[in-house]
């Protein structure tokens, strides 16, 4: 019985592999602070959010602070969005994460994640935006930022 389970298994992911379909390369990783901080140390933060933008992109969040500024980092997939600030805030006001008409200070990096942080093998990687926002310091908010 358990045999059977195993070969039909095995049938039906070599007839996605002959469709064209390859779980490593076609399914989005999902993010956790774990994966997206493989690299170091996760740092401190005030408080952080796993899940899924409006869109169904997989996220985190973390809020924190430095130097009397609060800001708000998200983390986030590099698939079918360009490294331009514009376009990145744009996506972040249509998926509900800032609000439009405000002042947004952004920072943005672009990350690989080797395929090893993410379950995956060796040669998948996965790019990811890191967008930091500052939210406000200590004489004044610049917007609002939703974990």
């Amino acid at each position: 019985m358990q045999e059977d389970k195993e070969l039909l298994l095995m049938e039906e992911i070599e007839d996605d592999a002959e469709g064209g379909y390859d779980y490593y390369e076609d399914e989005e990783v999902e993010l956790t602070r774990e994966i997206v901080h493989a690299d170091g140390e996760i740092p401190p933060c005030i408080e952080y959010e796993e899940g899924h933008f409006e869109d169904g992109t997989c996220y985190v969040a973390e809020l924190w602070c430095e130097d009397l500024v609060t800001y708000v980092t998200y983390y986030f997939s590099t698939e079918s969005l360009a490294n331009d600030e514009n376009e990145i805030e744009k996506y972040l006001i249509k998926v509900g994460k800032l609000n439009e008409g405000e002042e947004h200070h952004l920072a943005i990096m672009e990350i690989e994640l080797d395929g090893e942080a993410c379950y995956r093998p060796q040669i998948f990687t996965e790019n990811i935006y890191s967008v930091t926002v500052a939210v406000g310091d200590d004489t004044d908010i610049f917007c609002e930022a939703r974990l």
